[in-house]
């Protein structure tokens, strides 16, 4: 990423969490991100985390860079134990209270070019504060500048959040009295929440479950919600394709709600990050942990933590001691010091004798890494987001437990929508502990949770990827700019940042250095350009006079428009699977997608022929692309497909990766319907002289179980086979063989993690057979060396 060179150009923003540790932690890694961004930061803490920062992560853990700082202001509340949370009413009233003259005059600070620590520092452009920080809405009003809220919530959280103004409106809240949280009233179903289930008042943030009307955290939660549309923009915590339907009904509100996570996923793409080592905890992080779990067979261990500020009672508390040990599973617990209401939590003696040498109990712990380890196959939790945020980032179902704030809803969503959780009862007890922790890790629908979880991280990293370009997309058009170069043309060729640092570490440093007429650019990352980009081109490069785009890059067409050049688009799909994507507007206008609900994958509805694309006769609804089966309009996927064939008539000509003769009726029928020419070229690695290396980037992952179906297949088969298993091929783990496997195939079995494929097609050893995911690349490569195939199709068709 190219960084802004000035300090004063640098857009400064002042970060400032809501001083509890999940918060504090969300924030800086936002913070962390918006700094490789380009941002100058200011990362403000109260005095007291301050403190506890340097005491856990060691005296120079907040050094910084000059380009980010961190600063202090008091709390206004009593000291207290460092190694302990603070009390939440004292902190939300001092909040309210104190916080707005202490923040104003920090900004006043910063700005003061004479008083400032560094003179060099750019004026403050922009706060980043968390959303209950609600008096740093009227700081940015003061400076006159933009002010975004960062909710390190889910968007039902939120969603539950902004009810508040209307439960008052309406009488709901506060409580009449104490009987309405015991007498039924709580299970009443509100009806004018717009997402698609019903939501109960229990299920909403309890901070309205009071009689009390001036309840610090529920006056506060009701400032937070009354001056949210004062903002210039809200962030959420969470990924569009988990909580599309809540998302769709909060863009509809102001102001403008966007996602961002998951945050760790984001921050594992930047390469040697300056700040990585930089940590987010407030408590001592315990190592031992590390060690014992690798000891522990995958799946086998239940994690247990209730999160950094939820207090239980010492009856709670035995109860789920001997939850656990009754369950006669491997357990790790974290036991803060301060867990236990008004006492330090010690154990029972006894269950610590029962459960020795499978339980390990730890005061802290760095949560993501331990939730990312192989043994762990179940988190017991309270419900907190960024627990939760990160038990489904690494595919861990979950026990939940809610506490307090918004943890019930994210339970219900947990549970109920996302399908990767079960509910232990407010009042729990050993005997349900015990029965629920069984299920988790040994029964049925354990199993069922822990194939959905690994389904979610598989979207959750899909959410922060770019959607193109892929690998395949990517050899193919590199492979068409050889060609466009060998006629004469002045080539440049533009990846992502991203995919070109993957390029120079697969292939070597100098492996894109091109020649002076083929160059490499990175395409931009959103920020400013540097006054000198201009200059620093070569005065001896031609004009542009066309941009050739992969067809699903829709936005290089504007670009093209505004330059006033042509523009072509090259699909690296087959003529049927272009015909298949051009059915996209029909099948929406025909009310065949998106799908009604998800009892349409498997009642028959897809097995439905559609009889008008011409060329494709007796072709099924399961046969097209794979990206209409979606019951969310707003799917991101689906509304790029449909964008995308919208457009490709503005195009000056549309080039397909085929030849006629495969193809010839669909072409024909193409030619007719499409204003733009159709091109055929291919298969080019035919045109081509020189073969070009591959990228270990594809997108075909698959089971554990599907990974040995697929072995002693291809074991009992006693044929020799060579297989390509990608590092990333399996669903959250590592390929792993039985050694009987291994044994059975040995001398006729060669596996690898990535080969050059065209050479090993045109082997003639390879003669026999090709075993592939159907992708387009792989079909017209085997095609082209005359190998027949057995097609696994997963999202080709």
């Amino acid at each position: 990423m190219s960084s802004i060179e000035v300090q004063g150009n640098k857009p400064h923003a002042v970060c400032i969490p809501f001083p509890i540790q999940s918060h504090i932690k969300a924030m800086l890694k936002l913070a962390k991100l918006l700094h490789h961004r380009g941002f100058h930061i200011t990362f403000v803490n109260t005095e007291f985390n301050h403190r506890r920062f340097l005491k856990s992560l060691g005296p120079h853990s907040l050094d910084g860079l000059p380009d980010f700082q961190f600063e202090t202001i008091p709390d206004g509340i009593p000291a207290s134990d460092e190694d302990a949370g603070q009390n939440a009413y004292l902190l939300c009233d001092s909040i309210r209270k104190n916080f707005l003259a202490v923040f104003r005059n920090l900004l006043l600070k910063l700005n003061d070019m004479e008083t400032s620590n560094n003179s060099s520092n750019p004026p403050v452009t922009c706060i980043v504060s968390d959303g209950f920080m609600t008096f740093s809405i009227t700081a940015a009003e003061e400076l006159g500048i933009p002010v975004a809220l960062f909710f390190t919530i889910a968007a039902i959280g939120f969603m539950g959040f902004k009810q508040y103004p209307t439960l008052v409106e309406k009488g709901l809240a506060p409580l009449k009295e104490e009987s309405y949280l015991t007498n039924g009233f709580l299970d009443q179903v509100i009806d004018w929440v717009p997402v698609t289930k019903a939501i109960r008042l229990k299920d909403l943030p309890n901070y309205f479950q009071t009689t009390n009307p001036n309840d610090i955290l529920f006056k506060l939660t009701l400032e937070a919600m009354d001056r949210v549309d004062k903002a210039s923009a809200v962030v959420l915590h969470t990924f569009d394709e988990l909580e599309a339907d809540v998302l769709h009904a909060l863009s509809s509100l102001p102001p403008p709600v966007y996602t961002i996570g998951p945050l760790q996923f984001l921050l594992n793409q930047i390469p040697q990050h300056p700040l990585k080592s930089m940590g987010y905890s407030l408590w001592k992080e315990e190592t031992a942990w590390f060690q014992w779990l690798n000891a522990k067979v995958p799946n086998s261990v239940v994690y247990v933590n209730f999160g950094s500020i939820v207090v239980i009672k010492s009856e709670d508390l035995i109860e789920f001691c001997w939850g656990l040990a009754n369950s006669k599973l491997p357990f790790f617990w974290v036991v803060r010091p301060d867990l236990l209401v008004g006492e330090s939590a010690i154990l029972p003696p006894e269950f610590v004798a029962e459960t020795k040498g499978r339980g390990l109990v730890a005061s802290w712990c760095p949560q993501e890494q331990v939730l990312s380890h192989p043994s762990i196959g179940g988190f017991l939790t309270h419900s907190g987001w960024n627990s939760t945020i990160e038990s489904l980032s690494a595919g861990v179902p979950m026990l939940c437990w809610p506490f307090f704030a918004e943890q019930r809803i994210n339970c219900v969503y947990t549970c109920n929508e996302w399908g990767i959780g079960l509910e232990i009862n407010n009042d729990a007890k050993r005997d349900q502990v015990e029965k629920l922790i069984k299920e988790l890790m040994e029964g049925e629908k354990g199993k069922k949770m822990k194939t959905k979880a690994m389904e979610w991280k598989k979207l959750a990293e899909k959410a922060i990827s770019p959607d193109v370009p892929l690998q395949s997309h990517i050899k193919a058009m590199l492979k068409l700019a050889k060609l466009f170069h060998h006629r004469g043309f002045h080539v440049t060729f533009v990846n992502t940042e991203f995919n070109h640092k993957r390029f120079l570490q697969s292939l070597g440093p100098n492996s894109l250095d091109g020649l002076p007429d083929f160059r490499f650019e990175t395409f931009p990352d959103g920020l400013p350009v540097k006054r000198n980009d201009r200059a620093a081109s070569s005065n001896t490069n031609p004009p542009v006079t066309c941009i050739v785009s992969d067809g699903l890059m829709p936005f290089p067409i504007t670009a093209a428009e505004k330059l006033g050049i042509p523009y072509a688009m090259i699909f690296t799909i087959s003529a049927g699977g272009f015909m298949g994507s051009k059915q996209y507007p029909a099948l929406v206008e025909k009310g065949l997608t998106p799908l009604k609900d998800e009892s349409y994958f498997t009642n028959g509805f897809l097995d439905k022929v559609i009889d008008w694309i011409p060329g494709m006769k007796g072709i099924h609804l399961r046969e097209l692309l794979t990206v209409f089966r979606i019951t969310n309009p707003d799917n991101i996927f689906f509304k790029l497909t449909v964008e995308t064939m919208d457009r490709v008539d503005k195009a000056s000509a549309v080039v397909l990766l085929t030849f006629d003769a495969l193809e010839q009726e669909i072409l024909d029928a193409l030619s007719s319907m499409l204003i733009p020419p159709i091109y055929t070229i291919g298969p080019i690695e035919l045109l081509l002289v020189n073969q070009i290396p591959e990228d270990p980037l594809n997108l075909a992952v698959m089971t554990p179980e599907l990974l040995v179906e697929f072995g002693w297949v291809l074991a009992n088969t006693n044929y020799p086979f060579l297989w390509v298993i990608r590092p990333d091929f399996i669903v959250g783990e590592s390929a792993i063989f039985a050694p009987e496997f291994v044994a059975e195939t040995k001398g006729r079995g060669v596996i690898v993690n990535w080969c050059p494929r065209e050479q090993v097609l045109n082997h003639p050893s390879v003669g026999g057979g090709f075993l592939t995911h159907s992708g387009w690349n792989s079909t017209i490569e085997s095609l082209s060396a005359g190998v027949p195939m057995i097609r696994s199709a997963y999202d080709m068709r």
